[in-house]
């Protein structure tokens, strides 16, 4: 039985079919010029001109369907790519119909200020005013469904999203700029919060506590969202969340933010599923605290990808809490990624441990433990104030637990890193049992080397893994180190160490003991690196000719 082609997929295969062809409908970029398609028919004009104006990232084009003597051009931002619209006169009734034509067809909008390499800048606010005026009470883009808006810090233009948010908005990303009256704007603006399926609002810049009071308020008019961004919220607004059987992400900032205020009623961790849909959490920048009773509040949520972004002094009982909080509220085999990381805003940076106290930080096998039941996680990179202490015996349990790992770090946030009891042994269980495994960052002490086992019998290569981090990993022979680790990992390309960047100048006459030391083991990590691959090449070659002799 035949399917019947509609009007625009018919438009859409003559255009695949156009692609080839030198009929002159192919643009300078080499795509279909949907445009000219339109002029061949009037049977394609409509579906043409969809095609064309049904995502826009710049007011420009709409602009410039009014009269040529009614607009120009001017450069903003320094560049001449970077041209906003201003108004020459003032539109009269019959300068809109054209530009309102086409402003129907618009479904999906995008502007940025200060542009980007893919949009232009924001039009000169009399274009706005100019539009409201004649609009009254209307919308620019009635049957616009998705807008994005970010009119950058101390920007004017914020009120005028208004003349964007027309029933038809599922998805609505807006940036607040410093101007604390888009406060009051935010709170009057007509969004319908019960069809939207993707928000997200946010200021700027991370650390303006702008608009943390409205998230919550915002947060609990939805019904229907899937994907939700936001400053922060308050217990209430995420209970409220925890019922939405659409959500499925949720990326906050909470910068801040201590904990989520005083318990409710619905604290207690319930035998219903909450977050019955969530896949995905965010925290830009959360308190371990605020991490912990947010995880207190799933029940068999079916999370998949967790990122944590904390400058907090977190000791390794708090982490075990965390841990454990996140063990007991997601299923155990749908979490795949799992990332604690330092804020990443280039400003904000972890407080070192105090002296006297770095073992409260330091996490060690037992505290680790508790994630193994996630044994279906592919990324894990887990930073803390103090690092890892783990043992070649932990190494074993860690690569038996997580099979799938493809990139694996445990590493220290501060310049605080404790020596680890693991040898190069432990790399052995990862080889063994990792074989996915083309990131590893731990560290090692490699300052002996046990004779590595190369007989056919117990041989292992893992031939995955590209790229090793041994932080500050101390090491004496290189060459011993090489012949090890190739039998391990013979596709290995890079070894970095912590802090590089320091040793690759030559000149060390003003290196303290403590520098002196970290050069050294860098440049023998960097000669293991060198030599590993032409290890690998002559034990491939011996294992070759071996077996030359034995047939």
């Amino acid at each position: 039985m035949h399917r019947t082609l509609g009007i625009l997929e018919i438009v859409e295969n003559i255009c695949l079919r156009l692609e080839e062809s030198e009929d002159g409908l192919l643009r300078d970029d080499g795509r279909t010029d949907f445009a000219a398609l339109g002029r061949t028919s009037r049977i394609f004009e409509g579906p043409a001109l969809n095609v064309l104006w049904i995502k826009q990232d710049t007011l420009n084009n709409l602009l410039k369907c009014f009269p040529p003597d009614l607009w120009e051009e001017v450069i903003v931002s320094g560049g001449r790519k970077n041209k906003a619209v201003r108004l020459t006169r003032v539109p009269q009734s019959e300068d809109w119909e054209r530009l309102l034509l086409y402003a129907r067809r618009i479904r999906d909008l995008t502007l940025r200020s200060p542009p980007t390499w893919l949009s232009a800048p924001f039009p000169v606010v009399d274009v706005f005013e100019a539009i409201e005026s004649h609009l009254a009470a209307g919308y620019l883009c009635p049957n616009l469904q998705s807008i994005i808006w970010d009119g950058g810090p101390n920007s004017p233009v914020f009120p005028y999203v208004r003349l964007f948010l027309g029933p038809q908005i599922t998805r609505a990303h807006l940036e607040v700029s410093r101007n604390a009256s888009d406060l009051s704007v935010l709170s009057t603006l007509a969004i319908p919060y019960d069809k939207l399926k993707s928000f997200r609002l946010g200021s700027p810049l991370h650390d303006m506590p702008l608009i943390r009071g409205p998230s919550a308020t915002l947060a609990m008019k939805l019904v229907h969202v899937e994907h939700l961004g936001l400053d922060t919220l308050d217990r209430a607004a995420l209970e409220h969340l925890s019922g939405l059987p659409s959500l499925k992400s949720l990326d906050l900032s909470v910068t801040d933010q201590q904990d989520l205020g005083p318990p409710s009623s619905l604290t207690t961790r319930s035998r219903n599923p909450t977050f019955p849909a969530l896949h995905t959490v965010q925290f830009f920048a959360s308190s371990i605290q605020f991490a912990i009773e947010f995880v207190n509040m799933l029940s068999q949520c079916p999370l998949e990808d967790f990122t944590l972004g904390t400058d907090v002094l977190a000791s390794n009982i708090t982490m075990g809490e965390f841990f454990s909080a996140l063990a007991a509220g997601v299923f155990h085999r749908t979490l795949t990624s799992l990332l604690i990381h330092e804020v990443d805003d280039g400003v904000t940076t972890t407080p070192t441990p105090p002296a006297g106290t770095i073992g409260n930080y330091i996490i060690r096998g037992p505290v680790l433990a508790l994630l193994f039941c996630f044994s279906n996680l592919t990324t894990v990179h887990l930073t803390t104030p103090a690092g890892f202490d783990i043992d070649d015996t932990t190494a074993g349990d860690i690569a038996r637990a997580w099979p799938k790992i493809r990139s694996l770090e445990l590493g220290s946030c501060t310049d605080t890193h404790h020596p680890s009891s693991m040898t190069l042994r432990g790399l052995r269980a990862f080889a063994t049992y990792c074989e996915n495994l083309t990131y590893l960052g731990i560290t090692l002490d490699a300052s002996t080397v046990s004779p590595f086992d190369n007989s056919p019998a117990t041989r292992i290569s893992q031939l995955r893994l590209r790229s090793l981090d041994v932080a500050a990993s101390p090491i004496s022979d290189s060459t011993a180190v090489s012949r090890f680790v190739s039998g391990l990992f013979p596709g290995l390309e890079t070894i970095t160490t912590l802090n590089e960047w320091n040793w690759a100048d030559p000149n060390d006459e003003d290196d303290t003991p403590q520098m002196a030391t970290a050069r050294a083991h860098y440049r023998k990590w960097k000669q293991v690196e060198t030599l590993i691959p032409i290890i690998a090449a002559i034990r491939t070659e011996e294992r070759h000719w071996a077996q030359m002799e034995r047939e």
